[in-house]
């Protein structure tokens, strides 16, 4: 309904609506939208709009700036845009009425800017974007919102077009576990905080430069579109779910990022995974068909690898000389400088998994007088690995050291030993100090 056709000379804009008539020259964003041309404003006041309108090319809806903090003007009803040209929609908040809040449809390059608004999807999907024009986009930036049931997400997009997000954080109190897709085109995700999975498919592609998905117990994004896709600095929690699927189709590069799963694989899938700099916080493993490394940075950082270092702080004496085999760290005790995975305890390693650990062994002995014959020893369930000198007696301190691949099965020990022959008793020491000269450390390496 118009109340005033003429100028609206001294207000915010040439239109204004408010739902009391009087107050503004419409009543509804829908008969506001009919009297606007290219280039103009429509400003909207306080209240609540249930109506379902097509937006105009060239013409901006928006509420007053602070309304985006505590959203006063909501639009229940579906929009749609569907001619070339841009559409601006600021400081509102578009709440779904058993349908899409927007829908971009045809075949036109239509452009959806959303600044600063608020998404509350109760009952449906929030956006639909299905324009075939690759020069369509749906853009939202510094948003907010919340899906508020489950089988819901936040966007559906077939469109060879963009739909991108940026500087926006999307809650679920609905505690959905829908993903929202893209078939076709490309998602841009920039510093966003989401709630929600995501999905490529077919043909479509996503890159992400900052992003936080924490989902409950469902994988948070899934790369199975065609078209090459890559991700910086992403933080995916996915509790007992994979936090990365990558489909037979998906091509997928990973940098600086995290993943917390309790999955037995936090990254899967039959695609390609190009990675570097890829932190897990639990003991998973990452197992897509193809893995190449990229040329930064490690392929991954598990922190529970297992790894330790155990060194002799203190001196340890009259440990051998006589022939005597020791176990170091048998009298006086290690000083773990780390112990990752928990996997060391008093002078044993046990192998958490089977496989192949890489061990360094360094004994530093002192007190010799008449010795001859020096070893250094790894002690494992399945063999001993034997490093050996037989040597004039040396004066002041004598250091052996070796590494060694050795093959351990899940349960398997392995220890540290030392012998010196050569001495009629016991009198031969092992070095201990700050600086680390008798120490005992290995990793799982594969």
């Amino acid at each position: 309904m118009v109340i005033q056709t003429g100028d609206n000379k001294f207000g915010v804009a040439k239109w204004i609506v408010d739902p009391v008539a009087g107050l503004g020259t419409h009543t509804t964003i829908t008969s506001a939208l009919a009297s606007a041309s290219s280039g103009e404003t429509i400003f909207v006041r306080p209240g609540t709009y249930t109506e379902d309108f097509t937006l105009k090319a060239g013409v901006n809806i928006c509420a007053f700036d602070q309304d985006s903090f505590t959203p006063t003007v909501t639009i229940i009803g579906k929009m749609t845009f569907t001619t070339a040209g841009t559409a601006t929609l600021g400081n509102l908040r578009f709440q779904t009425n058993s349908d899409f809040f927007l829908a971009v449809t045809g075949s036109a390059a239509s452009i959806v800017l959303i600044n600063k608004c608020y998404f509350n999807c109760t009952n449906n999907t929030g956006i639909s974007f299905t324009s075939s024009s690759s020069s369509a986009a749906v853009t939202c930036n510094n948003c907010s919102g919340d899906i508020g049931t489950t089988g819901i997400s936040l966007f559906s997009s077939s469109s060879a077009g963009r739909i991108s997000l940026k500087l926006c954080t999307i809650g679920n109190s609905g505690n959905t576990v829908t993903a929202s897709t893209a078939s076709a085109g490309v998602i841009r995700i920039d510093d966003c905080t989401l709630t929600f999975p995501l999905t490529t498919s077919s043909t479509a592609g996503i890159t992400i430069l900052g992003l936080e998905i924490l989902a409950s117990n469902t994988t948070c994004l899934t790369v199975d579109g065609s078209t090459t896709s890559q991700a910086e600095f992403i933080n995916l929690n996915s509790g007992t779910a994979s936090g990365i699927s990558i489909g037979a189709s998906g091509d997928f590069s990973l940098r600086y990022s995290r993943i917390t799963s309790s999955n037995a694989n936090a990254i899967t899938g039959a695609g390609n995974l190009r990675a570097s700099a890829v932190t897990f916080d639990s003991t998973t493993t990452i197992n897509p068909t193809t893995l190449t490394p990229n040329s930064i940075g490690p392929t991954n950082i598990n922190r529970t690898q297992p790894a330790f270092l155990a060194v002799l702080a203190s001196a340890d004496t009259n440990v051998t000389g006589n022939g005597t085999l020791y176990v170091v760290g048998t009298n006086v005790a290690y000083t773990e400088i780390f112990d990752q995975a928990n996997n060391f305890s008093g002078t044993t390693f046990t192998a958490p998994v089977t496989g192949r650990y890489h061990f360094d062994v360094k004994a530093t002995f002192n007190g010799i007088t008449i010795a001859t014959s020096f070893e250094v020893l790894l002690v494992t369930s399945n063999r001993f690995y034997d490093h050996q000198t037989v040597t004039v007696s040396p004066t002041g301190n004598y250091t052996l050291s070796f590494s060694v691949l050795a093959d351990m099965d899940s349960g398997d020990t392995a220890n540290m030993s030392v012998r010196v022959s050569g001495e009629a008793a016991d009198t031969v020491d092992l070095v201990g100090a700050a600086t680390v000269l008798t120490s005992f450390s290995g990793f799982l390496a594969c």
